[in-house]
């Protein structure tokens, strides 16, 4: 069933149960959110009740600092200062060959390199534009995550490859 996909996607992003109101009730989530989907563009009845859960579940992963929102603009030292913030104390971007000149997408390769020998992956959901709403899990999360988006016609993936 659908909505159990995107309760599990939401549980492994570490959404607490009293915010996934976008998964059993997406009309009312969207009624009381409706000021976020409008900063989206999105608007009107007729959005699909998948959007509404696949938006919610983004938006409530960056509300619970569990991840990023980047674009392009974002410069490097912005960019280091909010993925030390989504990850793991574990981790480190210490020693990660990051270059001011390069763009998120070189950065985002650069830790994946780095990382994925820690068995952690820097990921983000997919949208429509440039932004990039990212957040750091392990590898076995990850592989989780991109068939459960993939099994409702969304997709998670490394930041690199979006």
């Amino acid at each position: 069933m659908v909505t159990e996909v995107y309760k599990e996607i939401a549980d492994i992003l570490g959404i607490p149960e009293d915010k996934q109101g976008m998964i059993d009730n997406p009309r009312q989530y969207y009624a009381d959110n409706a000021e976020r989907y409008e900063e989206r563009s999105i608007e009107g009845d007729d959005v699909d009740d998948d959007v509404i859960r696949w938006y919610g579940i983004i938006d409530e992963m960056l509300d619970e600092q569990k991840g990023w929102g980047f674009d392009f603009s974002f410069y490097l030292e912005d960019f280091t200062d909010c993925v030390e913030a989504i990850m793991p104390e574990e981790l480190s971007l210490a020693g990660i060959p990051l270059n001011e000149d390069d763009d998120i997408t070189v950065w985002a390769k650069a830790i994946n390199d780095t990382w994925q020998e820690s068995g952690y992956v820097f990921a983000a959901l997919e949208i429509d534009g440039d932004e990039f709403d990212t957040f750091v899990c392990t590898k076995s999360d990850y592989e989780k995550l991109v068939a459960l988006a993939k099994s409702i016609g969304h997709r998670i993936d490394m930041v690199q490859n979006l």
